[in-house]
């Protein structure tokens, strides 16, 4: 079977042809801010024919499983608390086998009941094996003909906790099936969530997960609801598909299957090469903004010119000044996401003390043994019980962290914005043209979610006198000190989590904050370039856009 970057659709070049010659584009006019939409189409263009169909949503809206079931085998763990911790990927191969690839470039073969000490977060906390992902080959699955299925973390609206990062790989998607709880409302972050991923495919659709927690009236309302709401704020239809792997699973599987089906045109090398392609165009349109600009630029007179650099020269007088603000807004809110989640939770201690203290008062005059045995079941049976009440909470944690993440982001892109149109109105005013203004795009870094652990019960080893003090004589005291010991044991603990979470949101602001001058930086620059004259320039520029024009879907389109 040929590869993608062979095929050619009826008057198209070949992929990798085309790629090449937009590349060599992006290298002569150091286009700035096009380096993940080059990897993903490169990905396309080098691939196996395989299709990456990712699988992506909301924490617990039952993507591994779905994908278990669409797999028909249980290969991805599944967990009452958010499980996936690390992108994994289930793909064809010639026999059974599970390979962990570290952020190191190692690799290491285990069997398919390890992997979820490497892909969970129960089992692989914070990532501390520092796995990048998961590769799960699967030996004579027809399901996995011409794809590749992708299990993505939870994004908690917009988070995971992976390193890998859920959303850097949403530009490598083929087909996006993005999963929503039929009992959950269909809100703002998965609008975005969506916008974004119609850039990176043209090939979405909408899983509504967990079908059966409704009735079949209330399910119709739902599917009503959630069209009419992609219509009016996407303007467009998505193929919307219910699924239950408790009820029904054979016909849920089966729509998914014909979609996965349809949409390959019963060709996966096709499907590539579609999907390929409609990420070009859209890498295409934005090298010819910056080429169409620079070619004014070049056949402007001497006056103009003057005129353009006198204005950027302003521009980059007061950089410095932009900087500083982008400095003062990302202090703002990273003090703001630290006292925040502080806050948060903060208000949740008071409730889980009254719940864990009265389960324990129920439950600790049940225990047996010495001081010793007594002592580790406290301690297990409180760690179990606070990590009850974190994980309740860690969703919770997730929104409010990303509720100062995403103030910090408009904040930034309101000043990347603002920096982009005044360079556009300097070259409008210059050359008398006004250019399409190509969105500097300021987007967080997945926040990787806290782990839940539980500090020692004990600060001392106070099960050590087990041996010198008979039970019956201080048994009374002993539970009474543990209940006591209650209020301390949950304040520290969700102290220490809230803080991790205000922790991880500042990181966060501060990584993107960095990311938002650098793409400041480099459109500035890119204007600045405009003013360099220099022989043959003219000529150049018009061999660029003619190389663009070859790029097209067809001969001079």
């Amino acid at each position: 079977m040929e590869s993608p970057s062979h095929v050619s659709e009826p008057g198209q070049f070949p992929l990798r042809s085309r790629l090449q010659k937009i590349e060599d584009v992006i290298r002569d006019f150091e286009i700035p801010t096009v380096a993940s939409r080059l990897e993903s189409i490169r990905d396309l263009a080098s691939g196996d024919g395989c299709v990456d169909v990712v699988v992506v949503g909301q924490y617990k809206a039952g993507k591994s499983s779905m994908l278990n079931a669409l797999l028909g085998a249980d290969l991805l763990p599944v967990d009452v608390l958010p499980a996936t911790s690390v992108v994994t990927r289930i793909l064809p191969g010639q026999r059974d086998e599970v390979v962990i690839r570290f952020l190191d470039g190692t690799t290491k073969s285990v069997t398919a009941s390890e992997l979820a000490d490497f892909v969970t977060e129960s089992a692989n906390p914070d990532n501390v094996r520092n796995v990048e992902r998961a590769d799960v080959h699967v030996g004579g699955n027809q399901r996995l003909h011409g794809v590749r299925f992708v299990d993505t973390p939870g994004l908690g609206s917009i988070f995971a906790h992976n390193t890998d990062r859920a959303r850097e790989w949403l530009p490598r998607v083929g087909v996006a099936l993005v999963a929503v709880r039929v009992d959950q409302p269909f809100g703002e972050a998965d609008m975005e969530l969506i916008r974004e991923l119609e850039s990176h495919t043209p090939d979405v659709a909408i899983i509504l997960t967990k079908a059966d927690l409704v009735s079949g009236e209330q399910l119709e309302h739902v599917k009503r609801f959630t069209r009419q709401t992609l219509m009016a704020r996407l303007g467009r239809e998505y193929p919307l598909i219910p699924f239950s792997v408790r009820v029904g699973t054979a016909q849920s599987v089966a729509a998914v299957t014909r979609l996965l089906s349809d949409s390959a045109a019963g060709q996966a090398n096709e499907r590539s090469t579609r999907i390929a392609g409609h990420k070009l165009e859209s890498l295409r349109h934005v090298c010819r903004v910056y080429l169409e600009r620079e070619l004014a630029a070049a056949r402007a007179g001497e006056d103009a010119i003057a005129t353009l650099a006198s204005l950027v020269a302003g521009e980059r007088r007061r950089f410095p000044a932009v900087r500083d603000e982008l400095r003062r807004m990302a202090d703002f809110h990273e003090t703001g996401a630290v006292n925040g989640c502080a806050e948060h939770f903060r208000g949740a201690i008071r409730p889980a003390i009254d719940r864990v203290r009265s389960r324990l008062s129920a439950q600790i005059g049940g225990w047996d043994g010495n001081l010793a045995d007594l002592t580790a079941q406290y301690a297990r049976w409180m760690e179990s019980a606070i990590g009850v009440e974190l994980g309740a909470l860690r969703d919770e944690g997730g929104r409010v962290a990303e509720e100062h993440v995403l103030a910090a982001r408009d904040a930034f892109a309101r000043s990347a914005r603002s920096l982009a149109d005044r360079l556009a109105e300097a070259v409008e005013r210059a050359l008398g043209r006004r250019f399409e203004t190509v969105s500097l795009e300021i987007e967080p870094e997945p926040l990787e979610s806290p782990s839940v652990r539980v500090a020692p019960a004990f600060d001392i080893p106070i099960d050590l006198l087990w041996r010198v003090i008979p039970m019956k004589h201080v048994r009374r005291r002993v539970e009474k000190h543990m209940v006591r010991k209650v209020a301390w044991e949950v304040e520290k603990n969700f102290a220490r989590f809230g803080g991790l979470w205000g922790e991880r949101a500042a990181q966060a602001i501060a990584r993107m904050k960095s990311a938002a001058d650098q793409a400041m930086e480099a459109e500035l620059a890119s204007v600045e370039r405009l003013t360099a004259r220099s022989p043959g320039r003219v000529d150049a520029v018009l061999a660029g856009l003619a190389a663009l024009d070859d790029a097209a879907s067809s001969p001079g389109a």
